[in-house]
């Protein structure tokens, strides 16, 4: 957790030979952050602890959520400046997905986002590429959540996960 981290523990993992270490970011907007971890950690600890970890030579995953419901472009924008971060190594960007039992489930269907019988049809339930049939802000065209969402694939495209780790030596 990107808000408990401090010197010490880096120092250890450090010292367990730990290389790499992800964090669940979430989002570059505090509003957002705040709706999504309920107030328990703030954007500003999380880019800290990135800054922590490369600091101690640990390569870092950031982990981010788009579409969110009440996300606004400029909170989007906020998420892509914290995604850029070069001491982040590698990012993955996930649009938010309704998932049944969840918050963000009993939301899209009072707000007649989805249907109740939404995962019974075929690639509904998609995670990782875009689920127009599924967008929860209403803050955000169509049309223009389709162009962040390409923004942010180009930008882990960029921060390869595969690229990084082909780089290291056997024997």
């Amino acid at each position: 957790r990107a808000n408990i981290l401090d010197d010490e523990m880096c120092r250890l993992l450090k010292n367990l030979n730990v290389t790499s270490i992800a964090f669940g970011l979430e989002s570059g907007s505090e509003k957002i952050l705040k709706y999504l971890k309920k107030g328990n950690v703030k954007v500003e600890q999380g880019k800290k602890a990135v800054a922590l970890c490369k600091k101690y030579g640990l390569k870092v995953a950031g982990l981010f959520i788009m579409g969110s419901p009440g996300e606004t472009e400029k909170d989007l924008q906020k998420t892509l400046d914290f995604v850029k971060d070069p001491n982040l190594s590698t990012v993955q960007v996930y649009q938010a997905t309704p998932l049944p039992g969840t918050e963000l489930w009993a939301r899209a269907i009072k707000d007649n986002i989805i249907e109740k019988d939404f995962y019974e049809f075929p690639n509904r339930g998609q995670v990782l590429e875009l689920n127009d049939n599924a967008i929860l802000t209403k803050k955000v065209s169509k049309e223009n959540f389709i162009k962040w969402h390409k923004i942010f694939k180009d930008e882990m495209e960029k921060k390869n996960y595969v690229q990084d780790r082909l780089k290291f030596k056997i024997g």
